[in-house]
């Protein structure tokens, strides 16, 4: 256990395995969980200490709700390090952010979203090579810049290539390359869509369909999916 002004750290009447100081970042431990409690009361999910390779995130910590998984941005490079290495995740209904660079640059192969997720934030997903399957949640709004960056078999092995399955969501917002250099070979839109972001399917060279609402049409300019030659927009 480490501890800097311990009485100041711990919650009343709660066991911790470890506390950690660092500046002025304080989180804990419990088990194979690394956490910590906002000012609202809910529980950050910040990383996970173990050596399964098949992840359910809990819903919640000490009684508490799970809402948030990843370190705040501001942050991040005080605390350095990428901290899930997992082969597959699954995330709660009480989780609504996935936070940046959550899950960059990691082998991830299957991630299921649940239903309470609104947001997947800058680089959540960034560089993540193995990324094959992703199931998102009926609330989703907003996929941040570069979220899925380099990902999705961006190798592009003779498998099937992957398809972003968005048609079950509430999506709005899609952000400046999100998406870019990326092996996806198909991406559905919700009729919610509302704005896309530069480059946001650029350089996706197995990228051959993507199926959009007819209020969406306009967004996919070549400023959106240049370099990307096979694609076809069709329009419900």
């Amino acid at each position: 256990m480490v501890l800097n002004n311990a009485e100041n750290l711990m919650f009343a009447g709660e066991e911790v395995d470890s506390v950690y100081c660092n500046r002025a970042l304080v989180w804990q431990r419990k088990a194979e969980w690394l956490y910590r409690f906002e000012e609202d009361g809910s529980a950050r999910i910040l990383a996970y200490l173990g050596l399964n390779s098949d992840l359910v995130v809990p819903s919640k910590i000490r009684g508490r709700r799970v809402k948030i998984v990843g370190y705040p941005s501001e942050e991040r490079i005080t605390v350095g390090g990428i901290m899930f290495t997992a082969a597959s995740i699954k995330i709660p209904d009480s989780v609504e952010i996935i936070e940046e660079i959550a899950f960059a640059m990691s082998d991830m192969h299957t991630v299921v979203l649940g239903d309470g997720v609104t947001e997947i934030r800058k680089e959540a997903f960034y560089t993540s090579p193995q990324l094959a399957s992703v199931t998102f949640g009926a609330n989703l709004t907003r996929i941040m810049d570069y979220a899925f960056a380099g990902s999705f078999d961006r190798n592009y092995t003779p498998t099937a290539p992957p398809v972003i399955d968005l048609m079950n969501t509430k999506l709005e917002h899609v952000g400046a390359s999100a998406f870019q250099r990326t092996g996806i070979g198909q991406i559905i839109f919700p009729p919610t869509l509302q704005t896309v972001g530069l480059n946001a399917l650029y350089a996706c060279p197995r990228l051959s369909s993507i199926v959009a609402p007819a209020s969406a049409e306009g967004l996919f300019t070549n400023q959106v999916v240049g370099s990307s030659p096979n694609a076809v927009v069709t329009y419900y």
